[in-house]
């Protein structure tokens, strides 16, 4: 099988990110209103080249180190926080392919390095096998942007299937025609994600677009770069709190604009004038900016290490996880003191800080890197078997 290798764009996705930031910005409220990003919005990130960022040189992708990314997925969270999701949603499912047998990799790949793939990780559908492959059953949540997606991912479990008893969690890769999407994506934020649901009935799945999580890890021939080596949690933290720091990013930055003119109910002083105002907006801006340092610090700190050839050690990659929620944690704490120093201005629908204090709402309960996982990091620090069992991949 043939794959187009295109040539790789000039990179520099950060100012890329600067550059269609005021068309994502334009779009955003659209992307509110129909739960999923405009085609003017995908278009712009597809011929930006955002969505072979992590796709390999191999197969005419970029290959991006993971602290870049992340300066680039933050510029675009500050402009619509959908966009950015749908980014990370490519992203991570362009780095798991890198567990996928070669030839799965070049149908994927088949027609460029420009495919959008959507997963729905949660919670491992129903599996039967058959043979040379199994057949899926099951609804799950969570597919971002499957909507405009060319290939869909699920995890499943086999009962058949076990390592020392325990069940195996499979990797499987469809094409999105053979999914099934049902429309349920209401939400209170973050709703230009078109995080859907995605349905399968008896779905036969060729073991060749399978993978076993946690064990077939080694990556395929076309991923001989450092940055199929490194762990899941340096992607991770890559892509996840980054969209929560544009969106604090951008929050306070309007918050600033709106203290400089607006004097509040029964005040003769601007906002900006204000003790208190200026005591939320400093201690805000202060811990926003140091979950921020903190991560991009461990990030760095890891890709050095994995491009040394070192195996980062469970603590390690148990701290690029305390580095993420952080990260999210900074980063509500900014966006809901914004909100309140910003009073009624900003509970009308089609405010930016409204739409910021919905989006961030919802992103800080994702499963990942929500509040908990402080006590994930916390179970590996004492010595204990995290509960969360993905920290380890």
């Amino acid at each position: 099988m043939t794959v187009r290798t295109t040539a790789t764009p000039t990179l520099d996705p950060i100012a890329k990110a600067r550059r269609i930031g005021p068309l994502l910005r334009d779009h955003a409220p659209q992307a509110d209103q129909d739960a999923r990003l405009p085609a003017a919005s995908v278009q712009a990130l597809r011929d930006c080249g955002f969505f072979r960022l992590y796709v390999p040189r191999s197969l005419g992708g970029t290959e991006l180190d993971p602290l870049t990314y992340a300066r680039a997925q933050e510029e675009l969270a500050r402009h619509d926080a959908a966009a950015a999701w749908v980014l990370q949603a490519a992203g991570s499912s362009a780095w798991w392919c890198s567990r996928l047998p070669d030839e799965t990799v070049e149908e994927i790949y088949r027609d460029g390095p420009d495919q959008l793939l959507a997963v729905s990780f949660p919670v491992p559908m129903d599996a039967t096998r058959e043979r040379g492959g199994f057949r899926l059953s099951g609804r799950r949540s969570f597919a971002s942007n499957v909507s405009d997606a060319s290939w869909v991912w699920v995890t499943a479990v086999c009962p058949d299937e076990t390592v020392d008893g325990t069940p195996v969690t499979r990797a499987a890769f469809l094409p999105a025609a053979n999914v099934a999407i049902v429309r349920c994506w209401e939400t209170v934020g973050m709703r230009g994600t078109d995080s859907n649901d995605v349905e399968l009935h008896g779905v036969y799945v060729p073991e060749r677009r399978t993978f076993r999580i946690g064990i077939d890890h080694t990556p395929g021939p076309r991923y001989d770069g450092p940055l199929y080596r490194g762990p899941a949690m340096l992607l991770v933290a890559s892509y996840i709190p980054a969209v929560a720091l544009g969106i604090a990013r951008d929050a306070i930055d309007e918050v600033v604009t709106l203290a400089k003119g607006k004097t509040p109910f029964s005040s003769a002083t601007t906002l900006r004038d204000r003790g208190a105002v200026q005591a939320k907006l400093g201690r805000a801006e202060g811990a926003l900016r140091s979950a921020r340092a903190y991560l991009h610090d461990r990030i760095a700190e890891a890709w050095r290490r994995t491009v040394d050839g070192d195996d980062l050690g469970l603590e390690d990659r148990a701290e690029l996880l305390l580095a993420s929620v952080q990260a999210i944690d900074a980063s509500v704490g900014a966006v809901q003191a914004a909100f309140a120093i910003a009073g009624t201005s900003a509970i009308h629908r089609g405010s930016r800080l409204e739409r910021h204090f919905r989006d961030i709402a919802v992103l800080k309960q994702q499963g990942f890197v929500s509040e908990g996982r402080f006590e994930t990091f916390a179970q590996v620090r004492l010595g204990l078997a995290p509960e969360l069992g993905f920290v380890a991949l």
